[in-house]
């Protein structure tokens, strides 16, 4: 959680105790290669904050087409 920390206080000014009560609602997780954190037409319920690894998003164009966001 160190490391969501170090981030965010890059970018806002957080007191402690927004911190405590921001973090009371983190929770780790761990995902194998190829898991599916969200679909298409799914309201995210869940925001994500990348420790390790990296995300790739695959849109499915209407033409077929696959495009793949790194």
């Amino acid at each position: 959680m160190q490391i969501m920390l170090d981030t965010l206080k890059q970018w806002i000014d957080i007191t402690d105790a927004e911190w405590q009560q921001f973090s009371a609602w983190c929770h780790k997780k761990q995902f194998s290669k190829g898991s599916i954190l969200w679909e298409a037409g799914k309201i995210p319920e869940e925001v994500y904050f990348i420790e390790k690894g990296g995300v790739r998003v695959r849109v499915d164009a209407p033409d077929g087409k696959i495009h793949t966001l790194h």
